[in-house]
């Protein structure tokens, strides 16, 4: 899809109709267009051209969606940053992908110390305002691209070193709006809901797909169970994607029956492996909402398997089936094969799969063999070639006993405790068993109260006495990266190595 093009397509034909909303504003897709026209003229008068990079270092607003759209018009490179990073990250990023000029949000307070030589646009100055308010008349702009051109430079989490930058292609943008075509059958009249920081992958698909399906889409800008409640209700929300943590706030906040939330469709849990108690506990609370899992990363743009609608009861416990063009092996230790059933590194190829790690070629042949781009994630499928996430390679803990332990297995178990909140269970070094333990930490609901000899008997009951975790932390919250996943390093770090 050529996202310039079909902007001023459907400026033409849905010209008075909505297209974004945000708390109390709506764009139609006239004023978008027209909008992202007017700052695209700015930005090209400024020098930028086809195969630049533009930064945008912004929060959940329109204003993302009107630099997205202007950077596409003139066939440059759309590089979010998440706002939450610090100096030496930012820079680093900037620097990585050469970045010309770079949106900035009012107060951001890091002006200063950005690279000197990067234009700064903030979309709070009247330079800035005056293209949205009274946008300049020009002429429409459409880039002539290529599917092959270069389109997004998304940084990575940066959770364990320097930030790799993943170069996604036109072509490889187009993936996700044919998966969600696809798999949920999605409508002109859905009404999109986006949730998890736009400053991702998950900002640039969710508007491709809002100009995929012609629909409206409700940017929240407030990652807390009232204000989803409240746009849910006000703007009749049909569908959004969000990770875990997400939703269990949601069914934990005692918010439910105070909103309608008739009007939703389809939710879909993404990221880690999902607890299947919770996908249950949702679809108990919601039943006229479908409840199902996919699984992707920013380096397969980023859908890999999605479970179809019809099969969402069914299969509820798994990540999905590939989706249309993708080509996957399981295979172990070895390179070989793996068959139904058997736990294995999944390897993916397909036109979802980036051009690359910009510029780190060691790391690309690293990550890309003989096509297909290795994912770290280990899976299992069954019969009806349906996934189930079994967790990270790196995750796996080698007890002192010698066996192999999944911790997404243990954490689902403690996590289908409706006191529990969040888990997560990793692997630390014992020096009195010479060897790994079991490390769960655990954060309570609102007002929960369970302690740790309950949680030791839950899994006891479940796993048995091999994989019941050896040491269990109470905690206030657990430490998230940028996407809102569990920042297993940091817990790492904060154990180092016990002495039980």
């Amino acid at each position: 899809m050529n996202v310039s093009k079909t902007l001023s397509e459907l400026a033409v034909i849905k010209a008075s109709e909505t297209a974004i909303i945000f708390n109390d504003k709506q764009f139609t897709y006239g004023n978008i267009n027209t909008i992202a026209n007017s700052l695209a003229s700015y930005l090209a008068e400024k020098g930028i051209k086809r195969g630049d990079s533009i930064a945008v270092i912004l929060p959940n607003c329109p204003e993302f969606a009107f630099a997205y759209f202007a950077v596409t018009k003139l066939g440059a490179i759309f590089s979010p940053i998440d706002t939450r990073l610090g100096e030496t990250e930012i820079n680093s990023i900037l620097a990585d992908t050469k970045a010309k000029a770079c949106f900035i949000y009012p107060d951001f307070p890091l002006k200063d110390k950005l690279i000197q030589s990067l234009h700064l646009i903030d979309i709070a100055g009247e330079e800035f305002k005056s293209h949205v308010k009274n946008p300049h008349e020009v002429k429409d702009i459409v880039a002539d691209i290529r599917p092959e051109d270069a389109a997004l430079f998304l940084h990575t989490s940066g959770t364990t070193g320097r930030p790799k930058i993943v170069e996604l292609t036109n072509s490889n943008l187009d993936c996700f709006p044919e998966a969600m075509k696809d798999c949920i059958v999605l409508r002109e009249k859905e009404v999109l809901g986006i949730i998890l920081p736009m400053s991702h992958i998950s900002g640039p698909i969710i508007l491709n797909l809002l100009l995929a399906e012609k629909c409206k889409l409700v940017i929240i800008d407030s990652i807390n169970p009232l204000t989803l409640f409240e746009n849910i209700s006000k703007h009749k929300i049909t569908f959004f994607h969000a990770v875990p943590p997400v939703f269990s706030l949601m069914l934990k906040s005692g918010l439910a029956e105070r909103y309608d939330t008739s009007s939703l469709d389809i939710i879909a849990m993404m990221g880690t492996s999902v607890p299947v108690s919770l996908m249950n506990a949702f679809k108990k609370s919601f039943p006229h909402v479908v409840v199902l899992q996919g699984y992707g990363l920013t380096e397969t743009s980023p859908l890999v398997t999605l479970t179809k609608r019809e099969d969402a009861d069914l299969k509820r416990a798994s990540i999905g089936m590939l989706v249309e063009g993708a080509d996957a092996l399981v295979i172990d230790e070895d390179g070989n094969s793996l068959g139904v059933g058997e736990i294995g590194e999944l390897i993916v190829k397909g036109p979802m799969v980036m051009k690359g790690y910009h510029d780190l070629p060691e790391q690309n042949s690293a990550r890309i063999r003989d096509g297909y781009f290795y994912t770290n994630d280990l899976v299992k499928f069954d019969t009806d070639n349906y996934y189930y996430h079994m967790g990270r390679r790196d995750d796996m803990v080698v007890l002192a006993n010698g066996l192999n332990v999944y911790p997404a297995e243990i954490q689902n178990i403690i996590f289908s405790h409706p006191a529990v909140l969040d888990a997560a269970v990793i692997g630390v070094r014992s020096a009195k068993q010479q060897g790994n333990i079991l490390h769960a930490f655990v954060v309570l609901a609102p007002n929960a109260s369970l302690s740790e000899i309950d949680i030791r008997d839950l899994c006891m009951k479940q796993l048995g006495s091999i994989k019941t975790p050896k040491k269990i932390s109470l905690l206030e919250s657990l430490p998230k990266n940028s996407t809102g996943k569990t920042d297993i390093q940091e817990l790492k770090n904060r154990v180092g190595t016990n002495d039980d």
